[in-house]
């Protein structure tokens, strides 16, 4: 029994002093950076899920806001094509500093978001978003004539790589997802892109939108370098800066 406590003693003084270690990228939120103990781990991929509508991209924007008003640099793959300037910019994001490049293919997403991390330059890389991840093979022989778990391998191919060149690189990749609930009696999540994001994920936070305004709640369901399982809200105000949180 004394051993198993000593063990135990030193997994958590591990994890402190890795919790210590992590270099953090500001949310521009203060509640949801004391959440996060001080907010998006640097090198690491965090994973931001919810239904449509949840602001999984104004959070994202919001963020990149925060990340310029920093000094830091960032950049956006729109896999979705619906990356909206005017939006962006009442999110208080400037255009000028935030390159937004398209992706029609999962290959290619993934490609250039390694090349982009590889690049040494660029301290925050959002996806947009990891439900649009389609492998080319599937867009050329049809919808679901590729056969079983082809998205998952390509998707773990190169989420492995990516998390190896974002950790080398310190930079912090920021990957949208959508999820949904299968129903039932355990009403299980189910993420849009498979199990690959939230496997290679250190961070995962899901948002439920609320009833009035631009508000929602948010839920740290995995961190592995800070206190995991807190919740809050934010609310989103547009007035050329970052909004604020409650």
């Amino acid at each position: 029994m004394e051993e198993r406590d000593r063990q135990r003693a030193i997994r958590v003084r591990l994890a402190g002093s890795q919790a210590r270690s992590v270099q953090r990228i500001s949310t521009g939120f203060s509640t949801l950076d004391e959440a996060l103990e001080g907010g998006l781990p640097r090198g690491k991929i965090t994973e931001v899920a919810g239904d449509s509508g949840a602001f999984k991209s104004t959070l994202a924007l919001s963020i990149a806001a925060a990340a310029q008003s920093e000094g830091l640099t960032a950049a956006w793959i729109d896999a979705e094509h619906v990356f909206d300037p005017a939006y962006a910019v009442r999110a208080g994001v400037s255009l000028e500093r935030l390159p937004v490049v398209r992706a029609d293919t999962a290959e290619e997403l993934l490609e250039i978001a390694r090349r982009l991390c590889a690049s040494g330059g660029l301290d925050l890389l959002i996806i947009d978003s990891a439900a649009a991840l389609t492998p080319a093979i599937e867009l050329q022989i049809g919808l679901g004539e590729s056969g079983p778990g082809l998205q998952t391998r390509v998707l773990a191919s190169g989420f492995r790589r990516l998390s190896f060149i974002a950790f080398k690189t310190e930079t912090a990749v920021l990957v949208l997802n959508q999820i949904r609930s299968a129903g039932g009696a355990d009403a299980q999540e189910v993420s849009s892109a498979g199990p690959t994001v939230k496997l290679h994920s250190a961070l995962r936070i899901l948002l439920e939108p609320l009833e009035s305004g631009l508000r929602a709640r948010f839920r740290i369901v995995k961190n592995r370098y800070a206190t995991p399982v807190r919740s809050g809200e934010l609310r989103f105000e547009f007035r050329g800066d970052s909004p604020e949180s409650l």
